[in-house]
Order: C-alpha cells, then sequence, then structure tokens
C-alpha cells in the first residue's frame, strides 16, 4: 500500500511555534550544541598549547574575583589595570627583572584587610604574591602574572616602646623610615644595610645587616610576629604563641603566612659615657 504524502497542517507542531514544551526542548537542543562547540574550541586551544589556554582561563578567573574585592573593599585598596594607580603600584620595584602584570593590585591598610583579601583569593583558587619592600629581583618572589599582588606598602607603622626596648615594625615600613624614627631615641635596630627596602623582605628572608657580627641576622632579633593564616585567622606567634610558626618564620619568607607587624629588639646606638 503506498504511503500517504502529509500536507502542511500535518506537520509536527514545533515546526510552526508550537506547543511550549517542544519550544522548550529545541531551546535545550541548541543550548547543548552552544556548550558542546565551546567545549571543543577549548580543548583544541589546550591541545595546541596547553600553557597559553591556562593562561587565559586563570586570567579570566582573577580578573572576575578582583572585580569582587573592589566592589568590596573599594578602589583605593584594589587597583585594576584601567586605574591610574594600577601602574605606579607595578613598576614600585627597584629591579626591572621583578615586574610583572598582575590582573590587580590590592594595598590593605591593616592585617583585617589583608585577612580578607587572602580569603578570597583562596576561596576562589587565585594565586597571588605579596611584596612588602620592592627589592625582589626573581619575578616569582613579588609579582604574579594572571593573579593578585598583594603589596604591604600601608602597613607602616614605627612605635618605639622604650620601657620594653623593643619596637613595632609594619611590614612594608621602609628601613629608611625605621631608622630615622629610633635615632630620635638614640637606639638602634638590627635592620637590612639597604635603606629603601622593606621591613618584611629582610625579616622574614632571614636579614644581613651590619649588626649582625654583633647580633646576629635581622630575623634572629624579632620576638613576635602579627601573622595573617592563608584560612584568615590573625595570630601572634613567639616563644610562647604558637612557637612552631614562629620558629617557621624565622628565614620562612612568607610560606607560613603573611607578617603584618614585627615586634623586635633595639640597642643603643652610642655607648654610654
Amino acid at each position: 500500500m503506498p504511503r500517504r504524502r502529509r500536507n502542511s497542517s500535518e506537520l509536527p507542531r514545533f515546526a510552526a511555534g508550537g506547543s511550549p514544551l517542544e519550544a522548550f526542548a529545541l531551546f535545550g537542543l541548541a543550548l547543548a550544541a552552544a556548550v558542546l562547540s565551546v567545549v571543543y574550541v577549548s580543548v583544541s586551544a589546550y591541545m595546541a598549547d596547553p600553557m597559553s589556554s591556562t593562561r587565559v582561563f586563570s586570567g579570566f578567573r582573577a580578573l572576575v574575583t578582583c572585580k569582587k574585592l573592589q566592589h568590596h573593599l573599594g578602589p583605593s585598596l584594589i587597583s585594576l589595570p584601567s586605574d591610574d594607580e594600577y601602574v605606579a603600584l607595578r613598576e614600585e620595584n627597584r629591579s626591572q627583572a621583578g615586574l610583572r602584570d598582575p590582573s590587580c593590585i590590592a594595598s590593605p591598610r591593616s592585617a583585617t584587610e589583608v585577612a580578607e583579601i587572602v580569603v578570597v583569593l583562596v576561596q576562589d583558587g587565585v594565586p597571588f604574591a605579596v611584596r612588602s619592600g620592592n627589592h625582589e629581583s626573581i619575578p616569582s618572589e613579588a609579582g604574579t602574572d594572571q593573579g593578585v599582588l598583594i603589596t604591604l606598602s600601608n602597613l607602616n607603622e614605627v612605635s618605639y616602646d622604650a620601657g620594653t626596648g623593643l619596637v613595632t615594625l609594619g611590614s612594608g615600613t621602609r628601613w629608611d623610615a625605621v631608622n630615622a624614627e629610633l635615632d630620635k631615641n638614640n637606639v638602634a635596630v638590627v635592620g637590612d644595610r639597604t635603606p629603601d627596602v622593606g621591613v618584611g623582605n629582610a625579616t622574614s628572608g632571614c636579614g644581613l645587616s651590619y649588626l649582625s657580627d654583633l647580633y646576629a641576622l635581622v630575623c634572629d632579633n624579632v620576638v613576635n610576629y602579627e601573622v595573617v593564616l592563608f584560612d584568615g585567622r590573625i595570630v601572634e606567634a613567639n616563644i610562647n604563641s604558637n612557637p612552631d610558626l614562629f620558629w617557621a618564620l624565622k628565614g620562612g619568607s612568607d610560606n607560613a603566612g603573611i607578617v603584618t607587624k614585627f615586634e623586635t629588639k633595639t640597642y643603643l646606638s652610642t655607648p654610654t659615657p
């Protein structure tokens, strides 16, 4: 028996804009095709150049996180590449070899703000680097591409206690500022030999001083650290509180946490008669 041909009125209803269910099914098919196309292109690009594709994805993720941080903390703390402040902060380095192109630069003013930034970065899986004194010439030490650079230059406290003979230093303080303040009290600190180096750079990485032959390395004179851990907690590390962390921070750089304050010994700069 010959098959009867359908006339136009008997065509499937969705071809002429039928039921909502059929329209939704067509939309789902189109969406699936688009997703598969994107996956195909991404996989093809990755197969052609794995490192380049990884950088693209990492850079996009970092940029989204930077926008989130700027919305939460404000443009004065988070500088994007489109901001004028970004260029000045990026190029604030003694060595051109250490320059990198971060997705944004964070300039926290307190340990609390450092903690807020770190929590978001860890949650989003965005790489970051920490810079306090801008003297690193090794690119990965205090710089990052497709990540976030945290600069501690706003943490510039210098507070001397004549009663205890101790001085509290913000991690972003420069040694020339430290020396100028302590000179008023006729005391000196075991600090780095380069005046414009940051306290954090030298102290967390051992630190060699002109006074080291008398009083050992810079880190040996630290009696207490204020540290932001990578889970966002802010803790004190000294011989009695978190002693293992106290030991690890003496030359351990920022691998165990981000030091925001150092409390260190001072010595008379001029012998008493």
